[in-house]
């Protein structure tokens, strides 16, 4: 058993359930101040009326519903294992060489054993996402982008990062569409003709998507651009050349995107939804927590971990210094995540980014020591 949970990466695993957590934390606070389509409320038990504004009935009331959320949670972590998998086997001659250590080339898992276990978690991961009201066009693209990062684009040093940005952002938006986000206002169309039902199947309902303020594309093209950093920095050791530019390049990436909190609010993102929406009216979310100086705070206390990684990485690059920023990195993600629903005004939902945090900080000790 623990070859194999080597293999997957069990460590990184909550990361990637930081990434679906996250987007839907975002889409379930659209759907639930959504000042019209009561019956979207009263489909997930919600009786606004009887609420009534009562912050502790509203936030016991607007917990989101819990079979989305742990179908597009299974789905990522089949998606990111299959794809680790995956990329263990095609790698798997070079690592002879460079990481004889891990399971593929120290015997411990046969080769034929991980391609079947990589395909069956890829469309386990895919098959898993049809039951959730996830556009096609999210998870085909996500499992697209893992699979040609795989099968060549790595050997590409920006159209791997690239690739694995992408599936980042990918990632979030899988959590953000099964949050019911985009069929909100499908209530106003219970019925389809053949190609509107098309069309909604594979992008979700065009007029949704008018709703949808272009602030939101800001938090999943922002983890994107994370993921390349980190993926990018990863190959800096391997390319050679100009190490240490494409470091600190990597770095301002890092920590511009690290201050987004800064930057992205939740006036701004309900405003933009919603013009009705009434700012006074008491939100679960927030529960009287100063939330935007906490997520100033984790903003910081991210950019401090990637100065204390990467400036040893760029006085003496090797494996250890640049993989020690990768490595600060992964980690990152929940941190990120925290910081922007903080600046959202989601404390509850940061906690549980950070919670992740420290799940896979205690795998990662577990694996090391085993």
């Amino acid at each position: 058993m623990r070859p194999w949970l080597q293999l997957i990466r069990v460590q990184n695993l909550p990361t990637a359930l930081a990434d679906i957590w996250a987007g839907y934390a975002v889409g379930w606070m659209i759907c639930l101040y959504y000042p019209h389509f009561r019956d979207f409320y009263l489909q997930h038990g919600i009786d606004l009326d009887a609420i009534d504004g009562d912050p502790l009935k509203l936030f016991l009331a607007g917990l989101p519903p819990l079979f989305p959320l742990a179908a597009a949670s299974a789905a990522s972590i089949l998606l990111y294992a299959g794809g680790v998998v995956l990329n263990d086997y095609v790698d798997r001659d070079r690592d002879r060489k460079s990481a004889s250590q891990r399971p593929l080339p120290s015997g411990a898992i046969s080769p034929v054993a991980a391609l079947v276990a990589a395909l069956t978690l890829l469309l386990a991961g895919f098959a898993v996402t049809l039951s959730i009201p996830v556009p096609l066009v999210v998870s085909g693209s996500l499992v697209a982008a893992i699979v040609a990062y795989d099968l060549g684009l790595k050997s590409l040093a920006l159209g791997g990062s690239l690739a694995l940005g992408m599936a980042r952002g990918l990632n979030w938006f899988l959590g953000f569409s099964a949050s019911g986000a985009f069929d909100i206002v499908s209530w106003l169309r219970p019925t389809f003709n053949d190609g509107e039902a098309v069309l909604y199947s594979a992008v979700g309902d065009p007029a949704c998507l008018s709703r949808i303020p272009p602030e939101v594309a800001l938090i999943p093209v922002s983890l994107a651009v994370f993921a390349f950093a980190i993926t990018w920095a990863s190959t800096a050791e391997e390319e050679g050349g100009r190490v240490r530019e494409r470091i600190v390049a990597c770095l301002v990436l890092l920590l511009l995107v690290s201050w987004l909190s800064v930057v992205i609010s939740e006036d701004m993102l309900l405003g933009r939804c919603f013009p009705e929406w009434d700012p006074s009216v008491p939100k679960e979310w927030t529960l009287m927590v100063p939330s935007r100086p906490i997520a100033a705070l984790l903003s910081a206390m991210l950019s401090l971990a990637f100065l204390s990684a990467g400036i040893p990485a760029l006085r003496k690059p090797s494996p250890s210094t640049v993989g020690r920023l990768v490595l600060v990195g992964v980690r990152g993600y929940p941190v990120l995540h925290a910081s922007l629903l903080l600046g959202l005004g989601c404390p509850l939902a940061a906690s549980a980014m950070l919670s992740l945090l420290l799940l896979s900080m205690v795998l990662g000790m577990w694996i090391r020591g085993s």
